[in-house]
């Protein structure tokens, strides 16, 4: 419709063309000019509203006026409604046709009709249209006229079935989780829940949950207060997690474990709680039952503690009060022999040969034993000590070995660190003799030297003796054992065990590498803070 179609032509009575009239004139004249301005701002609005305005004769059965938007909605111009009132109706999606089936009963009742359906848009696509009908009755109550307003609502329709599937997604994967999840409104009543939540409240609460119910009932008397206190401060922005244990009729017991946090809005603020619960019986269970061994294990390991230190005393005072009797046998065969010397055959010599060297065993025997007892008895404060002034301590204590085995030692510069002096030159002094007593044909190639990792320092003492079988790699650490006869090598079988113990009280590890055939090479670590 437009304003040049307009005929505003106001006829003024004769008895009215007298005085005044021209004043009155020019009234009609500003009132057209107001008129003729609204509709071209009509038009306008009309011709660019994103929604399909329409009207319908209902007497005379045509389509009055159609907005431009339908070009844009449906593919088909206004002219083509106009010259087909029921165009529309054929381009209903033919699957939701029975949605406007009984329009036509409300609308002739004079009732407001709404419906959502699907139409085929004139290049084949599918497109979501919302469409109301104002039907506007005669005073005899008959149907006259028809406005309409048609909206695409193809975006929303999408993001409504998004929305749907991604809903029944989520609620596919909670309601077959472990846990227990429901969605809570600030005023504490339940919004949501999934099947666990469910199943966890009928049969360990004893309570049928449902939607609008208060939360906090849900809860035994006497936890009420603190559930609700959690509760208002999770809607506060502070996530919060709970214990809670269940008594069941056969007196057994189960735990659950509930966390709270708020969900927020895009402004921040927080609309509603999601509570998840899970059952954590197996896990107390298991806890309580850890606990109790780990308290057997403190109990039993302080007994073990204080036998070994009853062990270690016995074995220092034995090892010491053994030194002087077996002194006493050793000197006094030294005087048999040396008084009755010739009134004896040679076979009582032999006898007493036998006897001094067992004296002389026991006596090395003894005197490692000691040794081996008074590293963890007698304690000193760890010190930094310089281990390249300690090595060469060691090299000059083993002078006369390394010259008559023609042995070459070498060293690259060591560490400073914390330990005990005294032990620390018998560990370097053991490794040592070792690489030079258990050489090959050849003279010894010794050399020693150290690795800085992460945390500790790994020094390595590596020979080209007589080599270690791998099986043996274990056992040479053990106190008091042997792999040669003592006719070809001496020694009580201490040496590598006192060793092993040096390096454990510093907080390290020993252990050994080998072909097993030529050349051995000993490791140990020594953390680089030792507060042993």
């Amino acid at each position: 419709m437009k304003t040049s179609d307009l005929e505003i032509n106001p006829l003024l009575p004769a008895d009215k063309k007298e005085k005044g009239s021209i004043s009155l004139s020019e009234d009609v004249r500003v009132t057209n000019e107001q008129l003729i301005k609204a509709y071209s701002d009509l038009e306008i609005f009309f011709e660019n509203v994103e929604e399909v305005l329409f009207s319908i004769d209902m007497v005379n059965f045509k389509v009055i006026q159609m907005s431009a938007a339908c070009k844009k909605i449906y593919g088909y111009s206004p002219g083509e409604f106009i010259a087909d009132i029921k165009l529309w109706i054929k381009l209903i999606h033919p699957e939701d046709k029975n949605v406007i089936e009984g329009n036509d009963e409300k609308l002739a009742a004079g009732k407001t009709v709404i419906n959502q359906y699907r139409i085929v848009h004139k290049n084949g696509s599918i497109r979501w249209i919302e469409g109301k009908l104002i039907p506007t009755l005669d005073k005899k109550g008959l149907l006259t006229r028809i406005d309409g307003i048609g909206k695409d609502i193809t975006e929303n329709k999408l993001a409504e079935k998004s929305l749907q599937r991604s809903e029944a997604n989520l609620r596919t994967i909670l309601d077959n989780t472990d846990a227990g999840y429901l969605l809570i409104d600030v005023d504490l009543k339940i919004i949501s829940f999934n099947e666990r939540a469910r199943i966890f409240a009928e049969r360990d609460l004893h309570q049928k949950p449902a939607e609008g119910d208060y939360i906090i009932d849900y809860f035994v008397p006497e936890r009420k207060v603190a559930i609700k206190t959690m509760m208002e401060d999770a809607l506060l922005g502070n996530n919060n997690s709970y214990e809670l244990k269940y008594l069941q009729p056969d007196n057994s017991t189960i735990w659950y474990h509930i966390h709270l946090f708020g969900i927020s809005n895009k402004d921040g603020d927080i609309f509603a709680l999601s509570l998840s619960v899970n059952e954590i019986t197996e896990r107390k269970l298991a806890e309580d039952k850890l606990n109790r061994l780990n308290t057997a294990l403190e109990k039993r390991a302080a007994e073990l503690a204080d036998s070994n230190d009853e062990l270690e005393r016995f074995a220092y005072v034995a090892s010491h009060d053994l030194q002087e009797p077996v002194r006493m046998v050793s000197s006094f065969l030294g005087l048999l022999k040396n008084k009755y010397n010739h009134q004896l055959d040679k076979e009582a010599r032999r006898y007493i040969d036998f006897a001094a060297g067992g004296a002389e065993r026991m006596k090395s025997l003894i005197s490692d034993l000691l040794e081996f007892s008074r590293i963890t008895t007698v304690k000193k404060d760890h010190t930094l000590i310089n281990l390249n002034e300690l090595v060469n301590k060691t090299l000059h204590i083993l002078r006369i070995q390394s010259e008559e085995s023609q042995a070459t030692i070498t060293f690259t510069k060591l560490p400073e660190l914390p330990g005990d002096e005294s032990q620390l030159m018998q560990l370097f002094q053991n490794l040592i003799g070792n690489a030079i007593k258990y050489r090959g044909n050849s003279a010894p190639v010794i050399t020693i030297g150290s690795v800085e990792k992460d945390h500790d320092w790994e020094f390595f003492i590596n020979d080209n003796g007589i080599g270690i079988a791998p099986d043996h790699f274990d056992k040479i650490f053990v106190i008091f054992q042997r792999l040669h006869n003592r006719n070809e090598y001496s020694g009580t079988g201490m040496g590598l065990a006192i060793c092993k113990k040096i390096v454990e009280l510093h907080g390290g590890k020993i252990w050994v590498e080998s072909s097993g055939e030529t050349g051995s090479c000993f490791y140990f670590t020594i953390p680089k803070l030792n507060n042993i």
